[in-house]
């Protein structure tokens, strides 16, 4: 942390990307992220909903979200472990990488 501030001191001097690393370890069959006071693995159960629950996610509507979903997961380097898309709701387990 001092580093980074120590850099934004400097007249904002971009720091080395080492400053903002995490490290992973692999402990056995799971993998934690590890901070410099930290040790971590982040899940996240979310649903995402229609408005009244309508029945709109069906054919068409539901494999473009199922693409757009993959899409936007790689892009912000999240790993979906489990997900489906039904007619009125999408429940996803999420990974942070």
């Amino acid at each position: 942390m001092f580093v980074i501030l120590y850099y934004l001191l400097l007249g904002g001097l971009t720091p080395p990307a080492s400053a903002f690393s995490l490290k992973q370890y692999s402990y056995g069959m799971k993998e934690y992220r590890r901070g410099s006071h930290s040790v971590f693995q982040l899940h996240i159960h979310m649903v995402w909903c229609t408005k009244y629950r309508k029945k709109v996610l069906e054919k068409d509507v539901g494999n473009r979200l199922r693409e757009l979903s993959r899409q936007i997961c790689s892009d912000m380097g999240v790993e979906i472990l489990s997900g489906k898309v039904l007619t009125h709701h999408v429940p996803y387990l999420l990974l942070n990488n």
